[in-house]
């Protein structure tokens, strides 16, 4: 952030995934510390599960690092004019739950998960422990454990273990 603020570029690439964070947090703090600042989403995370959130925290295209590059270069360009850049299917979707209203659209249990209780079952699935997701996220061991417990029970399962299980896979299947 601090080369940001000495020289502030019209636009930031930045990823969902961190080694020090978490992109959805990035994207928050840029949005909040640099309005002018278009962000732009590049990762290998699939767009199902965190291009509308991406949108939601402030950035304004959101393409996977398996698009072709013409691809990104139109997110990055539509970025710079204060368009959104998602994919028909992603902005399909957003556009049916505005229409239709969040009731009428089949939710998936991980569209249940708030943006931390996704971020937290994500990181399971990369196989960091709760004190590194506190550490990471600049929070505490208790509310890490929180947002564990909330993912866990929203998704169905009856044990941490069984969390644990399908994060991993999770995370292997939508990178």
């Amino acid at each position: 952030m601090s080369s940001i603020r000495k020289n502030p570029p019209d636009v930031a690439i930045v990823d969902i995934s961190l080694s020090d964070a978490h992109g959805l947090d990035l994207i928050r703090d840029i949005r909040s510390q640099f309005p002018n600042v278009a962000v732009v989403v590049y990762t290998m995370f699939g767009e199902e599960i965190f291009a509308e959130r991406a949108i939601r925290a402030g950035a304004l295209a959101y393409v996977e690092k398996t698009d072709p590059t013409g691809k990104v270069m139109d997110a990055v360009a539509s970025a710079v004019r204060g368009d959104v850049y998602v994919s028909r299917r992603t902005a399909s979707r957003i556009l049916r739950r505005l229409v239709k209203g969040e009731e009428h659209e089949h939710v998936s249990a991980a569209d249940r998960l708030t943006d931390r209780e996704m971020v937290v079952f994500q990181m399971l699935g990369q196989g960091l422990v709760v004190d590194e997701i506190a550490e990471r996220l600049k929070l505490n061991r208790k509310t890490v454990e929180a947002y564990r417990r909330g993912a866990k029970e929203k998704l169905g399962f009856d044990s941490v273990s069984e969390l644990l299980y399908h994060g991993h896979d999770w995370f292997q299947s939508n990178t």
